[in-house]
């Protein structure tokens, strides 16, 4: 081992503090500067911008339905018209009819339909060939 020079290498000389504080000053004096010139700038297009614009039309209502839609009003009080449909829906779950008579299809009502599966647990239907395949895929 022959001292400090054992095959090690590093810098010799550190960076000039000097010229690094002022550079760091210059970055941010042009920082600085470019901040404050962005404000009149911008405000300079946006007026240019602006008066390029066409002025905006403004309806002045005379009536209160002057400012409604013209055609036809499709639905006119949309509130009681999804009272209605829920109503309608409801009626639909609470009653009996045929789904396909042919093949004996009914539709119940849900609570008795719960009712059902709760005494005689969920049916169990008979397995399809694309049931069986499903299976035996890893």
């Amino acid at each position: 081992m022959s001292g400090p020079s054992n095959g090690v290498r590093f810098e010799k000389r550190d960076i000039n503090e000097r010229s690094a504080f002022w550079f760091g000053f210059w970055i941010l004096a042009v920082m600085v500067v470019v901040a404050f010139l962005m404000k009149p700038l911008y405000n300079l297009l946006s007026k240019r911008e602006t008066a390029a614009q066409a002025p905006a039309a403004y309806v002045l209502a005379t009536e209160p339905g002057a400012l409604e839609p013209s055609g036809p009003r499709l639905q006119v009080k949309p509130e009681l018209d999804i009272g209605a449909f829920r109503a309608q829906e409801d009626a639909i779950l609470a009653s009996y009819a045929w789904v396909d008579k042919e093949r004996g299809v009914v539709r119940i009502p849900v609570v008795q339909a719960m009712r059902l599966v709760a005494e005689r647990g969920v049916p169990v239907f008979p397995q399809t060939e694309d049931d069986r395949e499903e299976e035996d895929t890893p």
